[in-house]
């Protein structure tokens, strides 16, 4: 998961997301596609209930993109 979400690097090989690759591209680029990796460590918020983190971090990949939309 690491990997696909761009955390690591894969020793070798490509990774390839809805037939794009996304091996080596930044952080900020795979979000604008709608990927992003939250570890479980601890709540993003704190404050908020598990519901309310699952929906903010929705709404920013929703606003962001999806590798798998279509383009016009």
């Amino acid at each position: 998961m690491k990997a696909i979400a761009g955390v690591i690097r894969p020793s070798r090989g490509e990774i390839k997301v809805c037939g794009q690759v996304t091996t080596g591209l930044s952080a900020d680029k795979l979000v604008r596609h709608g990927m992003a990796y939250v570890p479980q460590v601890a709540n993003v918020f704190p404050s908020l209930t598990v519901v309310e983190n699952l929906f903010v971090g929705h709404r920013v990949t929703s606003a962001a993109g999806s590798f798998g939309r279509a383009r016009g």
